[in-house]
């Protein structure tokens, strides 16, 4: 049922909307007069209409309301009552009335859920003047986290490079190792496609982790390549030999790893928004760069070798 107040009568004869609500629901749902306190527990005291009264829309038109000037006016004077679809509540953000829809994003990402939303918004939705829509304030808090994120990716490539060359004392061999990470993203995308299908907070917190993890095989080749290199071993013999003797250890370690984070790919506790994705992330990554790091690095490697060759001849 809506009460809809007609404010120009009103307030002539001395109303506001809020004696007319105040006195609106103290016949429907009562107001609280006093409290009894009986044996240690407090009773309150409600007074209102009786229930058959109540339930009836005459006699809450019939309400008496008393203005400043001791004259009694019937409720229904003022108001117009009639039954319509209408908010429970009434909400306000920074002094402005909204109106707040909530929905589920179970098959989409937070981010493309609304860039759905706002397309369907804006080409069915014509707001009038003064009306406007906006995402709330998770959704902008996201955005920064997303953001914060994509810039911590960055350092950390950054910084890795750093730390190669100065341990290998060259430029080019760490580009080398990095390109592993583009390959681990490879892995990620085929295992999120085939499982929550949508880049999370979770998958973002992976792949920076992919980028201390991816690393270490292609390290492990190339500095075994370079000692072999240095033993005085043909450039083509030492890739070959670096990789059939790094081959064992490299699965090794990458099967533990795997194995370890199976369970963490399929939690279903509470917390599994989080570490579920994180997990296929790391596994996916992990799993494909180590296959693509023994076959893509030893060919880089020589084909790097060849534009040396190239370049001492010219």
């Amino acid at each position: 049922m809506v009460i809809d107040v007609n404010k120009e009568r009103a307030a002539l004869l001395g109303f506001s909307v809020k004696d007319i609500a105040d006195a609106a629901h103290a016949q429907i749902r009562g107001i609280r007069a006093t409290k009894i306190f009986e044996n240690g527990n407090e009773i309150e005291t409600i007074i209102r209409l009786s229930e058959k009264n109540r339930n009836k829309l005459e006699e809450v038109m019939n309400t008496q309301l008393v203005n400043k000037f001791g004259n009694a006016i019937n409720l229904a004077e003022i108001v117009n009552f009639h039954e319509a679809l209408a908010p429970s509540e009434i909400w306000h953000k920074d002094k402005m009335r909204m109106i707040q829809i909530s929905i589920s994003t179970n098959k989409y990402s937070y981010s493309n859920a609304i860039n759905v939303i706002s397309k369907i918004i804006r080409k069915s939705i014509n707001f009038p003047e003064d009306y406007y829509y906006k995402f709330g304030d998770d959704y902008i808090e996201m955005q920064k986290i997303y953001s914060n994120l994509q810039i911590a990716a960055l350092v950390m490539i950054l910084l890795v490079y750093m730390l190669l060359a100065g341990l290998f004392e060259s430029y080019v061999q760490p580009l080398l190792i990095i390109i592993t990470v583009p390959l681990s993203l490879i892995g990620v995308s085929i295992f999120l496609g085939f499982s929550i299908g949508k880049i999370t907070v979770g998958v973002l917190m992976g792949i920076i982790m992919l980028g201390g993890i991816v690393v270490n095989n292609a390290i492990v080749l190339i500095d075994k390549y370079n000692q072999l290199k240095s033993e005085k071993h043909g450039e083509i013999q030492a890739i070959i030999n670096s990789c059939t003797s790094r081959f064992r250890p490299i699965i090794m370690t990458t099967s533990t790893t795997v194995f370890g984070l199976i369970p963490l790919a399929f939690d279903s506790s509470p917390s599994a928004s989080l570490w579920a994705p994180l997990g296929i992330t790391v596994i996916g990554g992990l799993t494909v760069s180590t296959l693509l790091t023994l076959f893509v690095v030893p060919s880089l490697t020589m084909i790097l070798k060849d534009i040396k060759d190239i370049f001492y001849r010219i």
